[in-house]
């Protein structure tokens, strides 16, 4: 009998070694649309006005669970996800401005201080209408909710719905910016989101099997050790 525990141990551990194997080759996709309003403009792109819409996108990806599990960071209240590719854009005007490898800050209310925050954004090299840019840029889209809202995140996992009115418009703390970097932070556009559909979203399971994997296989070696003492 002890035998035959052992071998379904080892069966059950194999298995999960062999799913989070395929599933670490996996690339994880993070994915959403926004739509948003021209609320500010400094006038170097023409005709963006005051009122002009606009429509971007997010993409963000992991090669591997094995990359993804290095570089997410999930504290008390507060997640950060750093991707290996992907990028963010914004459509405006018949211009279009795309910089690449986004990052994500999710913040669950944090220190129980009332607030949630979503913030997305990309410092890489940035193209306006296809050419690259020289200019050090900034694109990011800041979520904030109003003081004592902590219903606008819930957890720290990637979120597959984002409600645009759960955050606070109103104070301006939930808005979209281009901007140059260097030598100050100084706005090209900024923008009110209207919207975010998110498209895909990576199943929670899929980066979690590598975790119960690697357990399974580690609580199983050591039984195996004690057995032999």
């Amino acid at each position: 009998m002890k035998q035959l525990i052992t071998r379904s141990a080892l069966i059950a551990s194999a298995f999960l070694f062999s799913q989070t194997a395929q599933a670490a080759n996996n690339e994880l996709v993070y994915a959403f649309e926004y739509t948003g309003q021209i609320t500010y403009t400094d006038g170097s792109l023409s005709g963006a006005a005051i009122g002009t819409p606009l429509q971007g996108q997010l993409l963000a990806t992991c090669t591997s669970i094995a990359i993804c599990s290095q570089q997410w960071s999930l504290s008390e209240g507060i997640g950060e996800y750093e991707f290996d590719a992907g990028y963010i854009s914004a459509s405006f005007a018949g211009h279009t401005v795309s910089g690449g490898t986004p990052s994500l800050l999710l913040v669950d209310n944090v220190n129980g201080q009332g607030q949630d925050v979503l913030d997305f954004g990309s410092e890489s090299p940035f193209t306006i209408d296809g050419i690259p840019s020289s200019n050090q840029l900034f694109l990011g889209l800041l979520l904030t909710s109003q003081s004592g809202q902590t219903d606008a995140v819930d957890g720290l996992q990637l979120p597959s719905q984002i409600n645009v009115s759960e955050f606070d418009s109103r104070l301006n703390r939930t808005f979209g910016v281009l901007a140059n970097r260097s030598p100050q932070f100084t706005p090209i556009i900024e923008f009110q989101l209207l919207s975010i559909n998110v498209t895909s979203v990576p199943e929670p399971s899929s980066y979690m099997l590598m975790g119960v994997g690697l357990i399974g296989v580690a609580g199983l070696a050591r039984r195996r050790q004690q057995a032999r003492h």
